[in-house]
């Protein structure tokens, strides 16, 4: 949400015109350019990463990821309402 404020703040000063122009429509393709590469890593590599070095913490310990979800497999069976 701040990321698109951001933006969209920046966007007259991206596309402005007259004198200085040239000077402010750099500094903005800047902040522009970095506040949306900050939201790409903060969105997707980051939890990319933190699942990888899951796997991997799993796999040099030997355990299975699927082992959990299997030993709540009797909790998730369908309860009769039978009395």
């Amino acid at each position: 949400m701040t990321t698109f404020a951001l933006v969209a703040g920046m966007l007259p000063l991206a596309s402005g015109t007259g004198p200085g122009a040239e000077e402010r429509r750099a500094v903005a393709v800047v902040v522009i350019g970095g506040q949306s590469l900050s939201l790409l890593l903060t969105l997707l590599v980051t939890p990319v990463a933190y699942s990888i070095f899951d796997d991997l913490r799993a796999w040099v310990q030997g355990k299975d990821r699927r082992q959990g979800i299997e030993s709540l497999q009797p909790a998730l069976e369908p309860v009769s309402m039978d009395a």
